[in-house]
């Protein structure tokens, strides 16, 4: 009969009591917003340059990839980097035909070459052989730029350092110089690149809670929900009615994480807030503020697309508003007061104030101002803050028209508003409330 040792036991325990603690696990995408705030703008234009050293194959391939990569986002018309210098020259305003460019370049890019040797002994101490290794460090810096096409203001600014290194028996097996400056392109430049400009996907994985309670019908719907993703909305409703019926925890939470790999964010985030409301959950809680950045996050995304989007048709309406509540040549101010999605509301501030200095007809106050004045002053603005308190903003200022911003509501009832305030006489210029 074989023996079976006691630390074999042992692991098979281990492993049998793993797996009967085992929560199951999701993974999620989460859209995030472009890094640069490009609000509003359509039609790219593009520089490029490369530093002295750089060879002409490189500097080729460094243009060829910018504009491949810009063009295969599918969300700019982009303007080639002869007609954007041509553009630039010209002292005529650039409206309708660039809004904005892309100075890109490859600052430096070097590479270093090192040796080692190493003994070869045999089994007396006396040494048969040298061998000999050979290595080659490259380093690669750029920079990108994105600039107002109007005005030439930057917009923002980024500096990259992409670094390789390898090792070979002989030198005919290192990388020639010009494919380590490609590779460091295509793979690394380019993909910082896209995550600056354009919105981008991340995965997140969401770990669901072990039920205490032993519960059989807790059991089932975690072989529901693990049976597939077509299962997900039957365990869902599984998990739902175990926790009205009993109160468990981890029923609610999974039915919150469940409903959110559905695809249902804002209504994962109303059952989580409502775990935590009833039960204090720690997790619940955390749970709640990751849900709600990813659906800023989403709603920002949706803000930067270049479709009409129910958003984007909404900021046209506000413009058309803004423009003629305005008086003529006015000097406008925004402030953000929103309570919920102040990131969104500052995209449509961004978004609208780019819009309305295009015209030539309206001064914008920098934004970067009113945020410091805020700061230093120590405004708590709220929607019961009176209007004299935050038009005196823009008394410090120098605008003579301040616009109050803030979203409302939710699901299908958020709203977008507008409070147009004349400075000088505290009178109320215009409300505008707009369905997003």
């Amino acid at each position: 009969m074989k023996r079976i040792s006691l630390s074999g036991i042992l692991s098979a325990l281990i492993v049998l009591v793993s797996l009967a603690s085992c929560a199951s696990t999701a993974r999620v995408s989460v859209q995030n917003p472009s890094l640069w705030d490009t609000s509003g703008i359509k039609l790219l234009g593009i520089q490029t340059s490369v530093e002295r050293g750089v060879g002409n194959e490189t500097a080729n391939e460094w243009e060829s990839q910018i504009r491949q990569t810009v063009s295969g986002l599918g969300r700019y018309t982009v303007i080639d980097p002869g007609q954007t210098a041509y553009l630039l020259r010209l002292n005529s305003s650039l409206i309708g035909q660039m809004d904005a460019v892309l100075i890109t370049s490859i600052d430096s890019f070097t590479v270093t070459d090192s040796v080692d040797s190493r003994e070869v002994k045999d089994s007396e101490g006396n040494v048969t052989a040298i061998r000999y290794t050979y290595y080659r460090k490259a380093r690669m810096v750029c920079t990108f730029a994105l600039r107002n096409a109007s005005n030439r203001a930057e917009i923002a600014r980024e500096s990259k350092t992409y670094e390789s290194s390898e090792s070979k028996s002989s030198t005919d097996e290192l990388t020639p110089s010009n494919s380590i400056a490609r590779s460091l392109i295509s793979s690394k430049a380019m993909s910082d690149l896209r995550v600056l400009i354009a919105p981008y996907t991340t995965m997140v994985t969401l770990k669901f809670m072990k039920d205490k309670m032993k519960d059989p019908q807790m059991k089932l719907a975690d072989e529901i929900f693990n049976n597939g993703r077509g299962n997900t909305r039957e365990a869902v409703a599984l998990w739902q009615r175990i926790y009205e019926h009993t109160g468990n925890v981890a029923a609610g939470y999974n039915a919150a994480l469940g409903t959110r790999v559905a695809g249902d964010l804002p209504a994962a985030i109303s059952m989580m807030q409502q775990v935590y409301s009833a039960t204090g959950n720690a997790d619940a809680a955390t749970q709640v503020s990751q849900m709600q950045t990813a659906l800023g996050k989403e709603r920002a995304v949706a803000l930067q697309t270049n479709s009409q989007s129910k958003l984007d048709k909404a900021l046209s309406q506000a413009e058309s508003g803004l423009k003629a509540a305005a008086p003529e040549h006015a000097r406008v101010g925004f402030v953000n007061i929103s309570q919920t999605e102040k990131d969104v509301v500052d995209l449509c501030i961004d978004e609208i104030s780019l819009r309305l200095m295009n015209t030539g007809e309206i001064t914008v106050v920098d934004r970067s101002q009113t945020s410091l004045l805020m700061e230093e002053q120590n405004f708590q603005l709220s929607g019961a803050v009176s209007d004299d308190t935050i038009v005196s903003i823009g008394h410090t200022l120098g605008a003579n028209v301040l616009v109050v911003v803030s979203i409302t509501g939710s699901g299908t009832l958020r709203r977008l508003n507008f409070r147009v305030l004349d400075v000088e006489t505290s009178k109320v210029l215009d409300i505008i409330s707009i369905e997003i």
